[in-house]
């Protein structure tokens, strides 16, 4: 009977996240009280975090960032692109004498959800409860994993030739305007200084790959109706449901991408549905690797608007 209990008390907690009813009509569906739907919530979200957080959405090594990066390559037609970063504002019941430190420039308070995801709309990194009212910027420079980045602690791919070319370029993720331009990040060009055709195509090709992020956003909200109403939990619990959330989205996509209908209906490739190695590499042929920043989005910008990396479409 201790079993049973413990599968419905967690359905409980999974059916409230997802329709994001009430507590009040949650706890009516389920025939038990308010404050038992509240405790369950608050218990079930830690315990999900903790099983599957390992599972789902532990760091990558160098050989697994790799097979992201096939899948950016197969889908999105971006080499050498290991996820795209972006932030995003969950609205919660103002923290007590927090002052204006949660209150975002949407005009609500909120925190902050900063996230990386792969080509597939699945979380590869999350960092939960900045406050709302700072940048993107500012909340990932506060982060673990900006300082590794920083000091070069992160295992990341070895340097890897542009498909059909013999342009040696590092792997790196995208991110929009707001960040900086780093070896590791990508961002666009200024839009209200764009001096060339190639940097109008480059500043295409990386948003067409940074939609992945803001679509991952997308389908996790609507998987989970919670996060499209305000939390009414404490900032801890908050943080706790979030990181819930993520984990069961991960989850859904996998166990949908592991299927075989939806694999073939979506395209996918056995090596990254599965997340193993096997990627193939190219041939390794001499050319030097941009030193510079600059230099190397504009060497990727020379790249897209050549016949070896152009997109006739675009």
């Amino acid at each position: 009977m201790a079993g049973i209990a413990c599968r419905l008390e967690r359905y409980r907690g999974a059916s409230y996240l997802a329709h994001g009813d009430s507590l009040f009509s949650s706890a009516n569906l389920f025939r038990v009280g308010v404050s038992t739907t509240y405790k369950i919530v608050v218990e079930v979200c830690p315990l999900i975090w903790e099983l599957l957080s390992p599972i789902y959405l532990s760091w990558k090594s160098a050989a697994e960032l790799e097979v992201v990066a096939h899948g950016y390559r197969a889908r999105w037609n971006l080499p050498n692109c290991l996820g795209a970063l972006d932030g995003k504002e969950i609205r919660i019941r103002a923290p007590p004498h927090s002052g204006s430190m949660f209150y975002c420039y949407k005009k609500f308070f909120s925190f902050k959800v900063l996230s990386i995801c792969d080509a597939f709309y699945r979380f590869t990194w999350i960092s939960v409860g900045d406050y709302g009212s700072i940048s993107d910027l500012s909340a990932f420079r506060n982060t673990e994993l900006y300082k590794a980045l920083e000091q070069g602690e992160i295992d990341l791919p070895r340097d890897n030739f542009l498909p059909r070319s013999n342009i040696r370029m590092p792997y790196f993720f995208i991110g929009d305007a707001i960040f900086e331009l780093k070896k590791y990040l990508m961002t666009p060009y200024n839009r209200n200084n764009l001096v060339s055709e190639e940097q109008r195509i480059f500043n295409e090709r990386l948003s067409r790959g940074r939609n992945t992020i803001e679509d991952t956003y997308g389908v996790w909200t609507s998987k989970f109706q919670i996060l499209n109403t305000r939390l009414n939990f404490s900032v801890a619990n908050s943080k706790n449901i979030i990181q819930a959330c993520v984990c069961l989205h991960n989850f859904i996509i996998n166990e949908e991408m592991l299927d075989p209908s939806e694999r073939r209906r979506q395209h996918v490739p056995r090596q990254v549905a599965e997340n193993v190695q096997g990627v193939p590499r190219h041939e390794e042929v001499f050319a030097d690797v941009p030193h510079d920043v600059h230099e190397q989005r504009n060497a990727l910008a020379g790249y897209f608007s050549s016949p070896a990396g152009a997109l006739l479409y675009l």
